[in-house]
């Protein structure tokens, strides 16, 4: 009797834990891949379209978008990128 008091108070407490628990959800900021992007606002202070507000997809590189720069394999300062 007493193996299945202790039994049935176990499963109880399991089961209020099971329906009570909470889930998981995650929630991106920016898009999950190319195909799956969000529109984030957007000011580039330097370069092409400098100055101007605009929405840009994320994830995304914004210079392939018309904003700032391309600096792929110049020299800045004594580094070479």
């Amino acid at each position: 009797m007493l193996l299945n008091r202790s039994f049935l108070t176990g499963f109880l407490l399991l089961s209020g834990i099971w329906v009570f628990s909470q889930s998981t959800k995650r929630v991106f900021l920016s898009g999950i891949d190319a195909a799956n992007t969000v529109q984030w606002d957007f000011l580039c202070t330097d370069g092409h379209n400098s100055g101007k507000w605009t929405n840009i997809d994320v994830p995304s590189n914004w210079e392939l978008q018309g904003f700032g720069t391309y600096n792929y394999g110049q020299e800045i300062g004594e580094h070479t990128l």
